[in-house]
Order: C-alpha cells, then structure tokens, then sequence
C-alpha cells in the first residue's frame, strides 16, 4: 500500500494519517485507502490519538478532537506572534500540549526569541511557560514524561513540572553537539 499520489505523511491520528494539502490537512484512512477528512492546517503542530493542534498562519491555533467532532481556535498568548508549525508534544494523557512560540512573525531566525507555550486542550487555553524565554532560537525539542516537560535548545537542557507549577530550571545535562530530536521515557 503507497501513500496516495505519493504524497509524504507528516502526522498520524488514532483514525489515520495526515497529509499537508492547500491550507489543510487531509486525513487518509490506510484501511479504505480513501481520504476521510479535510481537516484545519496545513501545519500539524502536535497530535494525540485523535486529538490534533493545528495551524495555518500560526497566529492562532486549532483545537480539533476527531472523536468529539470539536474544532476550537485559541490565540496566541501576550508577547508571542507566532508558533512553531510542527515542533509540538502533547503530554502523555493528552491534556496538554507544548510548543515553541517565537516573539516574532514571520520569517524565524537565530535571533528571533523562543518561548515554551503551554497549551491546555481541556480548557481552550494557551500561555507561556515563565521564565522559559530564550533569546536566540536553535533548534528548541520538547518531549514529556509524566507530569514534566523537557526542553532542549542552544546546548542547554530544562525541565518544568506542569503539576505543581514548579520552576522552569536549568538541568545539568550536557548536550554534545549537533541534534534533531528529543525523546523521554
């Protein structure tokens, strides 16, 4: 079974794969090898089961639960102009999402500042992680275990605990050169 068209996936649900259309994402079921849905996008920013974060402009930012047939937007928080289209991770219960939000619209450079937003798909909100503002943008990864969210970019490495609200801080974790990716267990 071929991707259809030859088109490359560049996201998965519970229901099926997602590819990038003209502004949207199409949903393709590999079991009919029929496309189901036409859903928000282009940009899959973060996916859970059958719960996506998407994107267009990335000003705003799509809330859509495939199996409770919701689609809700939520802005961007203050001070953050746009966010990373496909560099999301939900936390493991789905509850939450994170993703880099840049100070800046547009085109993003190395310069161009880097937050952590936090997203709560529970209640249709989005805000900016305190203290987890990095001047000069790298390559920011994000990945959760439990309850905490790690943080990698420019060489350092950070963890903050959703529940609890604790400090975003600093570990003492070397990254040694070049990387693309983060996972945690």
């Amino acid at each position: 079974m071929a991707p259809p068209d030859g088109w490359w996936p560049v996201a998965a649900l519970s229901d099926g794969l997602l590819f990038q259309g003209d502004g949207t994402l199409e949903l393709w079921d590999p079991a009919t090898e029929r496309f189901v849905d036409t859903l928000p996008g282009p940009f899959p920013v973060a996916t859970w089961n059958n719960r996506l974060v998407s994107c267009d402009q990335c000003d705003e930012i799509h809330l859509i639960d495939i199996d409770e047939h919701t689609d809700r937007i939520v802005t961007t928080p203050p001070g953050i102009k746009t966010i990373s289209g496909y560099g999301g991770a939900f936390s493991p219960d789905g509850r939450s999402a994170a993703v880099p939000g840049y100070d800046t619209a547009g085109h993003i450079t190395d310069e161009t500042a880097v937050s952590v937003v936090l997203i709560d798909f529970v209640t249709g909100s989005a805000r900016v992680i305190p203290d987890s503002r990095r001047d000069e943008w790298t390559n920011p990864q994000l990945a959760w275990a439990d309850e905490w969210l790690f943080y990698a970019d420019n060489g350092d490495f950070w963890a903050y605990q959703v529940r609890g609200e604790s400090i975003y801080r600093r570990l003492g974790v070397e990254i040694g050169g070049p990387y693309y990716g983060m996972a945690a267990l």
